[in-house]
């Protein structure tokens, strides 16, 4: 006769981990998603505020625009750019990753280079825009679908 162990085989054990090794993969796959998203917000929040900023500089001075910006990889923006709005928005945003594919910009009169897709409604007007993680099909302006964009009005 033989004896029965208390224990599991290791079929059983090896089914076990598999079936957690898959679920973790879910989960992980899952979270990675949500944290893009959630860094997306983030920018189309900050965009948002330097949007009104730009409005309040325009409305306090005489109808100008501040000059044009753009967000390097380090975060700094051009210091005319900094100083002019600075009453308005002290702290300039800063793209959460800090990578080379996201990027924040502001530029008056956007211009257009024929080899481009045409920029539309974008053309001449003062346009601020960043670079989503996640695809977006609401772009506007004519470029590719993980642009965010917003037009100063």
């Amino acid at each position: 006769m033989r004896k029965h162990s208390k224990g599991f085989t290791l079929i059983e054990l090896l089914v076990v981990i598999a079936i957690i090794g898959m679920l973790s993969s879910i989960v992980f796959a899952s979270l990675n998603t949500a944290r893009q998203k959630g860094r997306d917000a983030q920018r189309r929040v900050e965009l948002a505020q330097l949007v009104k900023a730009i409005q309040l500089y325009y409305e306090n001075n005489n109808s100008a625009y501040p000059s044009s910006g753009v967000n390097t990889i380090s975060g700094d923006w051009p210091p005319n750019f900094k100083t002019a709005l600075a009453p308005y928005l002290p702290k300039l945003p800063v793209d959460p990753t800090a990578n080379e594919s996201t990027r924040y910009y502001a530029f008056y009169q956007l211009t257009w280079n024929p080899s481009e897709p045409s920029p539309g409604p974008c053309l001449g007007r003062y346009v601020v825009w960043g670079y989503l993680e996640h695809l977006d099909s609401k772009s506007t302006c004519g470029w590719g679908a993980n642009h965010f964009f917003q037009l100063v009005d």
